[in-house]
Formats: structure tokens, C-alpha cells, sequence
């Protein structure tokens, strides 16, 4: 039987010998540190010993010829919002972050130019105007998505003034914000690609006081002053044509004023949290052996986190990776993995 002892802890002593971080006390055993389970005793630091005997809710199986077997409790579960103890130095808990918005390239072009612009000051401004906030202006667009406000085609000359008005150019912002609302090039080149005038997004984003001509639940055409021209010389005839800048321009109004008006009577609430991971938890209970052993390994190849409990003498929790863990000690230990969306 002694035989039968020793080839079994050599077998435990080189399994753990390849890991070289678990590490059986298998010499405790003569020392008194670790015993069998019944008889497990450990030493704490004023030097008192203590027995760790099974307790009556410990699982046990009666061997005719070994006697009592303790078995390895497993237990597993899925991680939460909420904080779970897989260990009491071991917590598994979902990440999660703010719901992202999922605004189109080009309103989140026009939040930015509007929360730039509105810091410009103009002669229109009301008495005791104060810029609006980056999430005052957001309410307006907060539905502004790709499929309700795509995103389209820039001209040169477009991409050369959004890149300037986003990058806070005082001076190009002044020429949309800052002065006369007609202002072409500029204010052209505005309005047919987000499809509002300077003067309108000034009153709706800035002041929060829709201008008649276009509100969330109704607007008039943009029209180009060739076209105006056009029509005060001629009426209007057959011989007055709009640009196709326009006709493209009132196409993007329409996107702009369906978004506002979801975005003011069904607005996404960006307080909300949303996971950004999947965890899960795993536990094992028992007198460490062999079979505990092999599952440690296998959890730390699979990646997981791993604390140990130590539930005899003075209970104490710890990293595996930082513990020694003695034959037959009375333990929990719990595993825990997350994998990013």
C-alpha cells in the first residue's frame, strides 16, 4: 500500500512539475501541513494547529474497499451585469459601456460643424444667447443613422470646407455663422450637401427656435439663386431649370427632417448600457488532488483567471498563480473567462 502511495504522488509531482506554477506540498504530508481528508491540518502563523475534519454537508461517497471519498463538487454559470463571487478574491462581471449612437458619417459631420458654429457669434443672436452643448445639438440627431440620413458624395470643394469648418476655422465658420446667411460658395455648398440652410440650422440647433422654413414636421424647398432669378424674371416656366445640386440638395432635406422629427418623438437613450463581453464562471470544491489538478491545468491553458480558497486553519484566498497548493488541502477554486463581441 505504501508502494501504491509513492507512484501515485510521483505521478501528481511530475504533472506539476510541468507547469511550474502548481505545486504540490507532497513532503508536507510527514510534516503534519497536509493530511488526508478527515485528518487535514494545517498550521497557522502563531504556530496552533488546527484540523480540518469533513464537515456533515461534505459529499460522500462510501468506497467498500477505501471507505469515505469525497468527490469534486463542480459548479458553472454565466456572468452578469451584477458582481458574482466565484471566490470571495475572485469577482466575474460583464463590461459594459454607454449605447453608442450609430449616427451616418454626415450627421456626425453636422453635430460637430453646429457645435462649433454656434459658439460664433452673430447679430441675431437672441439677448443672453448661450452656445448649446455637444448633447443639446445631439437630440436633434440622435436617429440620424445611416439608413435614415446616409451619407453621400462630396464635391472638392465641399470636402475642403467641412474638412476647415470641423476643424474649428474661425474664419470659414464666421462666412456660414458669423455674418450675412447668404454667403456663396459657402453657404451653396452647405445646404446641398446636408441639405439645410446656415440660417435654418443657426435657429434650430443654436436657438432651439425652428425657423418657419424648415421645422421637424415641415419645410419648403431649397432653391438655388439662379433659379430664383429664373423665376422673378420668367415665372414659373419650363425654361427655368434647377441646379442638380439642388434637386440632390432637397433629396438630403427631407432625410434631415424625417431624422429630427424620430430623433424628438422617439429618441435613442444613449444612457443606456450595452455589454461589450461574455463571461462565465466555473468552481470546483474539494480535497486537491489529482483530478482538481488536471482541471487547473486545463483552465489555465484555456486562458481563465483562477483564485484559490483555502477553507482549513485560517481561510485565506489567493491567485493561483501566486499560491502553493499542499495534497489534500480543503479548497475552492474558481476560473473565470471573457471574450470581447
Amino acid at each position: 500500500m505504501k508502494k501504491l502511495v509513492i507512484i501515485t504522488l510521483s505521478s501528481i509531482v511530475f504533472l506539476s512539475g510541468c507547469m511550474n506554477e502548481f505545486k504540490f506540498r507532497a513532503d508536507d504530508l510527514d510534516s503534519g501541513n497536509a493530511a488526508a481528508p478527515g485528518n487535514e491540518i494545517t498550521r497557522n502563523p502563531g504556530g496552533n494547529t488546527d484540523v480540518g475534519n469533513p464537515k456533515p454537508e461534505d459529499p460522500v461517497i462510501i468506497d467498500p474497499d477505501t471507505g469515505p471519498v469525497y468527490p469534486v463538487v463542480y459548479k458553472r454559470g454565466e456572468c452578469t451585469k451584477d458582481p458574482h463571487d466565484v471566490v470571495s478574491c475572485l469577482s466575474c462581471q460583464i463590461t459594459q459601456r454607454p449605447l453608442a449612437i450609430p449616427l451616418s458619417e454626415k450627421a456626425t459631420q453636422l453635430l460637430k460643424i453646429m457645435e462649433l458654429g454656434c459658439a460664433i457669434t452673430n447679430k441675431s443672436d437672441p439677448k443672453n444667447y448661450r452656445a448649446p452643448s455637444y448633447a443639446d445639438i445631439l437630440k436633434y440627431l440622435n436617429q440620424a443613422n445611416k439608413k435614415m440620413y446616409p451619407d453621400s458624395a462630396m464635391t472638392t470643394r465641399q470636402q475642403q470646407n467641412i474638412a476647415k469648418w470641423m476643424s474649428n476655422d474661425k474664419k470659414h465658420l464666421e462666412r456660414l455663422f458669423g455674418g450675412l446667411w447668404y454667403s456663396p460658395p459657402y453657404s451653396d455648398d452647405f445646404e446641398t450637401y446636408f441639405g439645410i440652410e446656415p440660417r435654418e440650422a443657426r435657429y434650430l440647433f443654436c436657438y432651439g427656435q425652428p425657423d418657419v422654413t424648415f421645422t421637424p414636421d415641415s419645410f419648403t424647398p431649397l432653391y438655388s439663386i439662379e433659379y430664383y432669378s429664373c423665376v422673378h424674371e420668367n415665372g414659373f416656366s419650363s425654361q427655368c431649370r434647377e441646379r442638380a445640386s439642388y434637386v440632390q440638395g432637397n433629396v438630403y432635406r427631407k432625410q434631415l427632417a424625417a431624422s429630427i422629427q424620430l430623433s424628438l418623438t422617439d429618441p435613442i437613450n444613449d444612457q443606456e448600457m450595452v455589454p461589450v463581453n461574455k463571461c462565465h464562471w466555473e468552481s470546483m470544491s474539494g480535497y486537491y488532488n489529482l483530478e482538481m489538478e488536471t482541471k487547473l491545468i486545463a483552465w489555465k491553458n484555456a486562458g481563465y483567471e483562477m483564485a484559490v480558497y483555502f477553507e482549513a486553519g485560517q481561510p485565506r484566498c489567493e491567485a493561483v498563480s501566486a499560491a502553493t497548493i499542499p495534497l489534500n488541502a480543503k479548497v475552492t477554486v474558481g476560473a473565470k473567462k471573457c471574450e470581447d463581441f
